[in-house]
């Protein structure tokens, strides 16, 4: 569980990444077929995160291999 970060699962096997405290969309884990893994896409390049957010989202991405 984040701190900062709530995770929503959409129907379309994508999980959107969502500020607690704002509200903000900030992007989506998706799978990335040309690297065969999950990635995290961020909605805008004006947002901004801190090692505490990308550990979040990289513990999240690992958790969604299993």
């Amino acid at each position: 569980m984040s701190k900062w970060l709530e995770f929503k699962e959409n129907s379309d096997k994508t999980i959107g990444v969502w500020n607690k405290k704002t509200g903000d969309f900030l992007g989506l884990l998706r799978y990335w077929r040309g690297w065969r893994q999950y990635v995290f896409s961020p909605k805008d390049s004006a947002f901004i995160f801190n090692d505490e957010c990308l550990t979040s989202i990289a513990k999240k991405l690992k958790e969604m291999k299993k």
